[in-house]
């Protein structure tokens, strides 16, 4: 049980494992620990140890657990073993101002993590005296997460809107978590390298870990919902050719896949897996940033957001959300549960809730 509390258990999914370590079976552990020893499913070689040794020793640890909206030592321990790249707000404000001028036939793409200039971002943790801003949104395709550039100037007026200063941080996760090569030399760009296996380490850990980033109270969310048209995408070499339907496996559909730019995304926001979870989270901490803007009202309204647990894992298995990666669900299964769980009910055997602002 404290495994799923601190660590990433790497078969969740199994069918064996995920019926006693799902998000829901984990709210109430001391519970559960003595209703498996009651059915007979919890062996002990020595029955006084489960209330003598590991039920102390469980509580004791719960105890010690802050709640993710409030555990600044937790999330700057997240930030520096993952290394984000924190945005510096000017940077932003400066590709915004050049991707205005360029000409028409160039193509300006805003950085991955691993092409950010020297200068234009915090590794790890910003100063103390930044503020920190993190974006919610979802990718315009596969290889990219706003090929028009379209969310990198609505993500400039928001930071206005919030006052934020040039020095200010943005994580933003193309650009913040290290990536994959997405696309090779057919834009005119320089070619994108592989991960190192240290990068991918921190990208790994950057995942379990993604809740604390959309629900730690020293954080403030922008969400930005916004579809895109591939019709605004770059063209290449002066033409845009029309994506086809191709059958996805992971959503067992005919889905619109560009050779360039890989699989068009269409979905809404609000029925997207990641988007969702980083709503929900972000909503029940009451860190949303931009929450009066009218296309995040649109999103406010669009479905009943979770207030706990099992409405949250009730919202996952709706079959309109949807993933771009067959292990992302395990991912954010998770992610809401982390945020939500409240050590103080645990410690004394009693059902948690769910943290609020």
């Amino acid at each position: 049980m404290l495994a799923a509390f601190c660590q990433r258990i790497v078969n969740s999914s199994d069918p064996e494992v995920k019926e006693h370590f799902s998000a829901s079976a984990l709210m109430n552990p001391v519970q559960r620990l003595r209703e498996g020893y009651q059915s007979g499913k919890l062996r002990i070689t020595i029955d006084s140890d489960l209330e003598g040794i590991i039920i102390p020793g469980l509580t004791r640890s719960l105890a010690r657990m802050v709640p993710v909206r409030k555990d600044d030592s937790g999330f700057r321990a997240f930030c520096i073993q993952s290394r984000i790249g924190w945005i510096k707000v000017g940077f932003i404000r400066r590709f915004v101002s050049a991707h205005q001028r360029r000409a028409q036939d160039e193509v300006l793409l805003f950085p991955r993590r691993q092409e950010l200039p020297r200068g234009s971002f915090y590794e790890g943790m910003p100063p103390e005296n930044r503020r920190r801003f993190a974006v919610s949104h979802g990718w315009a395709c596969e290889n990219h997460p706003t090929p028009s550039s379209e969310r990198i100037h609505r993500l400039a007026l928001a930071l206005k809107t919030a006052h934020a200063d040039d020095d200010d941080a943005v994580f933003l996760d193309y650009a913040s978590l290290f990536q994959n090569p997405r696309f090779g030399t057919r834009l005119g760009l320089p070619p994108q390298r592989d991960r190192t296996a240290g990068e991918s380490k921190c990208f790994r850990t950057a995942l379990f870990e993604m809740s604390r980033m959309f629900a730690f109270g020293g954080v403030k969310v922008i969400v930005l919902p916004q579809l895109e048209r591939w019709q605004d995408f770059p063209a290449v070499l002066g033409s845009q050719n029309a994506p086809v339907p191709e059958f996805s496996e992971v959503k067992n559909r005919a889905c619109e896949k560009s050779d360039l730019w890989g699989w068009i995304n269409a979905v809404p926001y609000e029925n997207r897996g990641w988007c969702a979870a980083e709503f929900s989270c972000a909503l029940k901490a009451g860190i949303i940033a931009n929450l009066e803007d009218p296309d995040v009202q649109r999103v406010l309204h669009a479905r009943a957001w979770p207030q706990n647990v099992d409405e949250y894992q009730k919202m996952m298995d709706d079959p309109a959300i949807e993933f771009t990666d067959k292990g992302d669900s395990d991912f954010v299964a998770y992610l809401f549960f982390k945020m939500s769980f409240d050590l103080s009910a645990a410690q004394h055997g009693q059902p948690s809730g769910a943290h609020g602002p």
